[in-house]
């Protein structure tokens, strides 16, 4: 059987996910190698990399909501499972159902809270920094808005996912 549209549209935004963790992880490799570098040169020829502290600063906010909704969908966020561990399984789920709302409304937040500023900042082609390096923010305001819609949609998945949950149970309950 054909795979439907809906699975067809969930295939690719979780590739889409995947993609920008990668895009996440060699920027992070390169932001790592540029440090090492710096701190060479600051080191040995007593010459450091201009403007390393300010791409550091700003791609470390990118980097994070690159990773976010493909760590989140892995299940690899740093999270204590002590509580959980000792409820009853619909109680966790209950709670599993409680918690991925209050993800989704708070990455929502964020999307709204950072859509006209983002907006803003493409217009007027927002730069940070007057030292070494003047560094775009746009494009990182924007990671921030799609990485927290991306978020925002899975939290919102995993909520209608222990809801069923609960309901399967529920019904075998009875």
């Amino acid at each position: 059987m054909a795979p439907s549209f809906g699975q067809r549209i969930g295939k690719a935004f979780l590739k889409a996910t995947a993609f920008m963790n990668g895009i996440a992880t060699v920027w992070t490799f390169l932001i790592m190698f540029l440090m090492t570098a710096d701190v060479i040169g600051r080191s040995l020829f007593q010459h450091p990399i201009m403007g390393t502290a300010e791409l550091v600063r700003i791609s470390i906010v990118g980097i994070i909501f690159m990773h976010m909704p493909h760590t989140l969908w892995v299940g690899r966020h740093v999270r204590s499972e002590i509580i959980l561990a000792r409820l009853r399984a619909t109680t966790r789920e209950t709670l599993q159902i409680f918690m991925s709302i209050v993800g989704a409304a708070v990455f929502a937040g964020i999307v709204v809270s950072s859509w006209k500023p983002m907006i803003t900042a493409w217009r007027i082609l927002e730069y940070e920094g007057e030292g070494a390096l003047r560094v775009p923010t746009y494009p990182i305001r924007t990671l921030i808005v799609v990485g927290s819609a991306f978020t925002a949609t899975i939290f919102l998945y995993r909520a209608i996912e222990y809801l069923l949950k609960v309901f399967r149970a529920g019904k075998r309950a009875r």
